[in-house]
Order: structure tokens, then C-alpha cells, then sequence
């Protein structure tokens, strides 16, 4: 900045903001008159005095949002030859708009946080720059990338930005514990892997909270905020993207996006919005070329002009609650116009947890999936006595569609699951008969249905709520007190009024490389068998690494609770944490049944009608499908040992399968499910097979709020042709699909007994390969408490990967709905393929 030595640099700023930091010593440092404006000025004069053609200032540093006032003011050109533009992401057209004042002015975007000094990286903008970034790390600076697990991130990949360098300061006066968090020691200090490594290197990093990538030519992008990042209905959204593509429309001078909670507690979007007459159903439809669905904002806040802080920076706690101004819905609002469209809409609302939905809305554009289908059918079942099919709501996903096809459907009485006569001893569901069995066949299969978490604590626990939650719990979940027994030979469930069950408590922050103790430790605990005979089935471990840094590790076996069971622990728990600390009562209503209740009404319930289905569906049942093994099938017993492989489809071909299972009114469950069964006719050439798709199997009101093994297994066939064409494979694959979740109650087991397909000592019956799709942690349950994360201190822990190494079948592709992007992880045995070959499988469902 040699070229602008001399003359007046501007300060308007408080000496209490970090801004002020590059105004006062940068001028006083290349020789400048420091022009200091009086503190009773506001900010409009300052600007129009600033950048009128008769000012002595010829350089200002000043934030984004002065930038877009100078529009305003009408300000057409400018003497100032150099601003230093920091405190906020610049956009490109706020950077034109400087250009345009004066085509000779200088712009240097500058990064950087208070902790660091201020300005630590820095970036000339050209005319012709497309983007905004935010440059390079200045002498005696670096900058690192990197994930998660503090590993730097490949050029070009997003990560979180850490700084190190001179620049970064000792901490936090008289806030240690804040300073542990944000103030790390540097793992990378002897090791290049930021692009900018010269001079003194710190071993201090501080975590910006920002996130960034390295770009090719050695320049940052800065991509906006960690915490600035919210999920929608199940999925994460950057709310800076949806800024700036409102930024983008013509007639938008401004725009700011946050995430609110409604009066049922669940997140919408909201865009808060200064324009020019601006029409906002126009604006929704313009956006939704550029935005999926989840990202539209749900309401537009139509504001004269953006309160700022004295800062110039936008002042978001002063923007008006949604709820008390004139807010436009993006879609066209139709309240229900009978009582029987009021009550499936409150059925909606309750399911989909969204405040307020139309007749005309779109069931799957409100965050629908096919376990949402579920809810919402046995909703209406319960409370209007008709049973509608679930491929009637696919068909018809508006309200309105929807009612009249209730109006002319038969009625059914709905039939409560009521509790079972007290006895000693209750029979197994069909679920747990099956694992029953499996674990009889030794440890390995024993120790193959374990459900094990480990998680990372970095801030204050209150340790002894966290143990009075889980004594809580295990009183609460008679699951958790049960016992499996033999009684004359056959299998029973034995509910203990009372067990001793105590989180186990270590300390290991005294010995060397606690981390590697930990994980042993993880590892250890979720490979160890139970013993199905002494309750309770699930183990809880708090690790202390040191001041305020644990990891708890939880292991529960399969045979007493599954997924969904998982998402009812971690919300009850966090409720019952969250009181305890605050030292109130429990906040969850009372249970009206248990698991062993649903076990007694399913041995007593019929199922005719769902046997004739599958035992149709599944005539002349073709034999396992003929994979291609890299290693010859043992006759020995199985080993159930396994591993897994994992991809990410990225964010634009996770939306292109969602737009097609729109345009197919589908799921995208069906979409992965039809690309799975093409990948394995391409293997095995098979034309007539099935494939097992794993179901939550909740499709009963009474049961969603229930800890147990539900989980089933549907067997989905599928009949190749010659020439078909992928449609018409996903065409069958949704008859088929949805077909066989309208029967999805008839236990998998009962079908093996009814099929009685020829069977191999070491391979499990029917099916060898299971197609599971993950999307219940979006799904509501009631248990009487809102979503919430632990108070205090603690915040959200860090999911810990966890040494697992097992498969239960030959081979398993789970598929987990992220909102943004799909995650596969394909699970195989270890005794039949080789690692290269599961690899080679995912990269051809990823080239589908």
C-alpha cells in the first residue's frame, strides 16, 4: 500500500472496535494525517463528507454494509483513492460499487479476526475479479484448513479455519476456559500445510469458527460461518448462500436470512429484505431456480431499511420477530375449509412439525419422507378410524387431494395396543426371536449386534445430572430392565422391577497420549459381548482426558432397541439432563405402554391378509443372489466379521436424485434403492432376485415413543428384462416398495418359517444383501419435550468414530439423508471380498 503514502486517512470508529486497529496504525505507520471524526456525527454525514469530490481523506478502512449505505446516499464519485474493506464477507457488487465512484480506487479486502489482530489476510480487488476472496496470510501468518479431526484438507475442499502466527494473541482475560477452547496447541507447527508459511511460525492456533478453502493459486475463500450453518427439516443449510442469491435479484438492496423457531419449537427460515417493490411469489420462484426447496425461505420480512450496530455491521438482534410483523408465506396460503381438512392438517403440523401448512402445500416439499408417510397414515388411522394406503398419500400430497380420498374410504376402528396382564414372564417379539437365535450361535454373532456411540465432551459437565438421567431412564423404559431366559425351552422376556445400573467412571487425564487410551477404550467396549441373561443390556462409560474434556461411551444391544430407539435415549436423556441441572423435576409424561405390551398384542395379532401378500409376492422365491465373491463361502460357522467402506455424494448430485424423485412422486430411498439393484444385476447378471430393505417398522401410534427392537426386514424382489430401461426398474421398484410397506407388519421371521427356504449353516436365510435407508433423526417424536441441546456449558459433543469391524449379511449398503448430501456406507464380510472390491462398487454407484 506504498502508493498511498501521504494525505488523510479516515477514523470514525470506536477505539472499543477492532476495526479502529487497521484505521490508527496503518495511517500513523506510512506517515498519514489521522482525520478524526467527532464521536456525535452520525454515520450517513460521515460517509457523504468521507466521499464527496471537496474531502482531504483519500483512504478509509469500513465495513460491507457502509458500502451498501453509499448507494443510498447517492453518492456518484469520490476522491478516496484507497479503502480497506474488512468486518464482514465483501460481496461483488458492493465492491462495483466502489469501483464505479472512482475507477483509479484501490480495494483491499481484509480477514481477520480480533483475536488475531485484526487483519492477518488481505486481498487486492480487481474490476474484472467474478468472486470475492479474501486472499492470502500476511507476513508472519498462516493459515490452516482443516477437518474435524484437525487433519488439513485437500486444496480446494471445505474446512474450518484456524490461524497461527505473531499476530495471535494469548487468550481471553480472565475467561480460561474460553481460551482452552478457542486457544489450541498447534499439532502442524513443524510441518508445511498451509500455503503461507514463511516467518515465525506460532505454536498457537486460534479456531475462527470460520469456514474456508484453499483455492489452486494459493488464495483463501472464505465460505461463511460454522455456527452460521442451521438444519431445516432434518437438513443443514448455509444461511450466507441464501444471502447472497437474494442479493443477486435485481431489486433487493439488501438481505438478511436467519433461522427462527415457530411456536412448536421447529426451525423456518426467514428472509428479512430491503427492496424496491418487489413482488415475493416472483422472488420465491426465482430463487427456486438457483436454491432446492429446503433452502427457500419460509417467510419474507419486508424492511424500509437494515438496523445496524454502531459498528456498521448489521444488527441482528434488533430485527423484528417474524411473528409480530407483516409477513408473506412463499407459497400461496389456503386454510382448511371443513373440519376434516383442520384435522389433517393438524396431523401434518404434529408430524412434520411445521406451524402453519396450506391445503395446497406439498407434503414432500414440507420435509416428507416415507417413515414421515408412515406416521402421517396411522395418524389418520387413530384419529378418524379410516385406514388409507400408503401409496395414497405419494399420489395425493396435498391436503386437499388427500381429504377426499379419506371421504370415500371405509372406515376401520383403530385398536389401541393396550397393557399386558402382569406375569413373571413374557414372550419375545418376532425381532427378538430372530436375534435370539443368532445369538446362540456364538460371540461373534453376539457381539455383531451391538449398537455402540462414543462422544466427545470439550466443555463444563454436570456429571452427576448426566447418571441421575440414566438412573432415570432405566426406570422409565421397562426395556432396559429386561432379561432373556429359557423356560422349557423356548425363549422369554423376564422385566426386572429394579436394577443397580450405574454410569461406569474412569480417569485416565494423569498418563501420556490420553486420547489413544480413550479410544482403546471405545473399541473395547463396543466389541465385548453381552450376556442376554443379566440385564441391564446397556452399558454407559465416562471417560475423564482431563479439565472439562470427557468422552462417554454408550453400548446397547440390538435385541433391545434399534435407530429410532437411539433418537428417543439421546432426546429423553438431554431432557432429563437439562432439568437435573437445573434442578427440576422430570419433564417427560408418564408411559401408558412398555415394549413387553407391544410384544404380547403382536404374538396375538392375525396376519392374514399380509401372508397372502408375501406368500404371493414370493412364490417360487429365487434362490440367493450369486455375488461375485472374492473368496470361496466356508462351511464352517460364520464369522460375522466385516468392515465398511464410505462415499459422499456431493451437494449437485444429491439434489439431481431428489428432483427426480419429485418428478416421479417418489422418495429418493427409491431412487438409491433402484441404482442398488442395478448395480447388482450388473454383478451377478441375476434376473429374478431380492433384496432385503430394512424398515423401521413404527407404524403404529402407540410404539413411536418406545425404546425396543422394532426394526424389520422387507424382502423387495425385482424382475430384470431385457432392454429395460432404468424407469422402468424404478417404476417396479415403487409398486413393489410401496406395496410392501402397506403389509410391512408381518414379521420377517414369520415369513422364513412360512417360506422355509433352503437354508446354509453359515449364511442367514433368504436374503444376503439389505438395503437401509437413515432418516429418522428428523422424524418427531413425542415424548413431552422439545428438541434441545444439553444447557450450561456443554453444548453439542463430537461423534467419535468407533473400531466396529462386523456384517451381518454379505453385504449391506446403508444410505444416510444428510438434507444437503447422501452418505453410503457399504458394510461386507471380510471373509468373502476384498477391500478393492467393495471400493470398485461405490465408485459405480457414484458414476450411476
Amino acid at each position: 500500500m506504498t502508493d498511498s503514502d501521504g494525505g488523510y486517512f479516515g477514523l470514525y470508529s470506536s477505539l472499543s472496535f477492532d476495526l479502529t486497529v487497521t484505521s490508527l496504525f496503518l495511517a500513523l505507520i506510512r506517515g498519514k494525517t489521522l482525520h478524526v471524526f467527532p464521536q456525535h456525527y452520525e454515520i450517513n454525514d460521515i460517509l457523504l463528507e468521507t466521499f464527496s469530490e471537496n474531502t482531504v481523506i483519500d483512504s478509509i478502512k469500513l465495513t460491507p454494509a457502509h458500502i451498501s449505505l453509499l448507494k443510498q446516499l447517492n453518492i456518484s464519485t469520490t476522491n478516496i483513492c484507497l479503502a480497506i474493506v474488512g468486518g464482514e464477507a465483501l460481496l461483488i457488487e458492493q465492491a462495483r460499487l466502489l469501483q464505479s465512484l472512482n475507477p483509479h480506487l484501490k480495494i483491499y479486502n481484509e480477514y481477520g479476526p480480533t483475536e488475531t489482530t485484526v487483519g492477518c489476510v488481505v486481498k487486492p480487488i480487481q474490476s474484472d475479479e467474478e468472486r470475492i476472496l479474501i486472499g492470502k496470510p500476511i507476513d508472519n501468518m498462516q493459515v490452516y484448513i482443516l477437518d474435524h479431526n484437525m487433519i488439513p484438507v485437500p486444496i480446494g475442499v471445505h474446512g474450518e479455519m484456524y490461524i497461527g502466527g505473531l499476530g495471535v494473541s494469548r487468550g481471553y482475560l480472565q475467561r480460561p476456559e474460553l481460551t482452552k477452547q478457542k486457544f489450541i496447541p498447534n499439532p502442524w507447527v513443524n510441518f508445511a500445510v498451509s500455503t503461507a508459511n514463511f516467518g515465525a511460525k506460532s505454536n498457537i492456533l486460534y479456531k475462527t469458527g470460520d469456514v474456508g478453502r484453499w483455492l489452486p493459486d494459493g488464495n483463501l475463500e472464505y465460505l461463511g460461518r460454522n455456527d452460521n450453518q442451521v438444519k431445516i427439516r432434518g437438513y443443514r443449510v448455509e444461511l450466507g448462500e441464501i444471502e447472497n442469491q437474494l442479493l443477486q435479484q435485481r431489486r433487493i438492496k439488501k438481505a438478511v436470512v436467519l433461522a427462527k423457531a415457530t411456536k412448536t419449537n421447529n426451525l423456518e427460515l426467514v428472509a428479512y429484505v430491503v427492496g424496491d417493490r418487489f413482488n415475493t411469489n416472483l422472488l420465491r420462484s426465482s430463487l427456486q431456480r438457483v436454491l432446492p426447496d429446503y433452502m427457500i425461505p419460509t417467510y419474507f420480512v419486508k424492511l424500509d431499511e437494515m438496523p445496524l450496530t454502531p459498528n456498521g455491521k448489521v444488527d441482528k438482534k434488533a430485527l423484528p420477530d417474524p411473528t409480530a410483523t407483516d409477513i408473506e408465506r412463499t407459497t400461496i396460503y389456503t386454510a382448511p375449509r371443513d373440519k376434516l381438512e383442520e384435522q389433517l392438517t393438524q396431523i401434518w403440523q404434529a408430524v412434520l412439525q411445521v406451524e402453519k401448512i396450506g391445503i395446497h402445500d406439498n407434503f414432500f416439499e414440507l420435509g416428507g419422507h416415507s417413515l414421515k408417510v408412515t406416521q402421517v397414515v396411522s395418524r389418520i388411522h387413530q384419529a378418524l378410524g379410516v385406514k388409507i394406503a400408503l401409496r395414497d398419500l405419494f399420489k395425493l400430497p396435498t391436503i386437499a387431494k388427500l381429504a377426499s380420498k379419506v371421504k370415500t374410504s371405509e372406515n376401520l376402528v383403530f385398536s389401541s395396543i393396550q397393557p399386558a396382564v402382569e406375569q413373571n414372564y413374557y414372550d419375545l417379539s418376532y425381532a427378538q426371536k430372530r436375534l435370539w437365535i443368532l445369538h446362540r450361535m456364538g460371540e461373534s454373532a453376539s457381539v455383531a449386534y451391538n449398537i455402540p456411540k462414543a462422544f466427545l465432551f470439550e466443555k463444563t459437565l454436570d456429571i452427576e445430572a448426566l447418571k441421575k438421567a440414566f438412573t432415570t431412564l432405566v426406570e422409565r423404559h421397562e426395556a432396559l430392565r429386561t432379561a432373556f431366559v429359557e423356560i422349557e425351552g423356548e425363549p422369554q422376556q423376564k422385566i426386572y422391577p429394579f436394577i443397580d445400573f450405574s454410569v461406569n467412571e474412569i480417569d485416565i487425564s494423569t498418563p501420556a497420549k490420553v486420547d489413544d487410551k480413550a479410544q482403546e477404550w471405545v473399541d473395547n467396549d463396543a466389541n465385548t459381548a453381552f450376556d442376554l441373561t443379566k440385564p441391564p443390556l446397556l452399558r454407559a462409560t465416562l471417560i475423564k482426558l482431563g479439565e472439562n474434556r470427557y468422552v462417554f461411551i454408550m453400548t446397547m444391544h440390538h435385541i433391545i432397541g434399534d435407530g429410532w430407539s437411539l433418537n428417543i435415549l439421546y432426546r429423553e436423556v438431554t431432557a432429563l439432563y437439562n432439568a437435573y441441572h437445573q434442578e427440576m423435576p422430570n419433564p417427560l409424561k408418564p408411559m401408558r405402554i412398555q415394549y413387553k405390551d407391544f410384544a404380547v398384542w403382536q404374538n396375538a395379532k392375525g396376519f392374514e391378509r399380509e401372508e397372502k401378500y408375501w406368500l404371493n409376492q414370493l412364490a417360487e422365491i429365487p434362490p440367493l443372489l450369486r455375488l461375485p465373491y472374492d473368496f470361496p463361502t466356508m462351511e464352517e460357522q460364520r464369522g460375522f466379521r466385516g468392515d465398511i467402506h464410505s462415499l459422499t455424494l456431493d451437494t449437485d448430485v444429491t439434489q439431481g436424485l431428489r428432483k427426480l424423485a419429485m418428478q416421479k412422486q417418489t422418495t429418493v430411498s427409491n431412487v438409491m434403492l433402484a441404482l442398488f439393484k442395478l448395480l447388482l444385476f450388473q454383478l451377478t447378471k441375476q434376473e429374478d432376485f431380492c433384496v432385503g430393505v430394512s424398515i423401521a417398522n413404527r407404524n403404529h401410534p402407540d410404539i413411536e415413543n418406545l425404546i425396543g427392537f422394532f426394526v424389520n426386514i422387507l424382502p423387495i424382489r425385482t424382475q430384470f428384462s431385457e432392454n429395460m430401461e432404468f424407469e422402468e426398474l424404478l417404476q417396479q421398484v415403487i409398486q413393489n416398495t410401496q406395496e410392501a410397506f402397506e403389509h410391512q407388519d408381518y414379521p420377517f421371521d414369520l415369513m422364513i418359517q412360512k417360506l422355509n427356504p433352503t437354508r446354509v449353516t453359515n449364511r442367514q436365510p433368504l436374503l444376503n444383501v439389505i438395503y437401509a435407508f437413515q432418516n429418522f433423526l428428523d422424524v418427531h417424536i413425542d415424548v413431552g419435550v422439545d428438541k434441545a441441546a444439553m444447557v450450561g456449558d456443554v453444548g453439542e459433543p463430537k461423534v467419535l468414530n468407533v473400531s466396529f469391524k462386523t456384517s451381518k449379511f454379505d453385504l449391506t449398503l446403508f444410505v444416510s439423508d444428510y438434507g444437503d448430501m447422501l452418505h453410503f456406507d457399504m458394510e461386507y464380510d471380510t471373509a468373502l471380498f476384498l477391500p478393492t472390491t467393495i471400493q470398485h462398487y461405490l465408485a459405480i454407484l457414484q458414476r450411476f
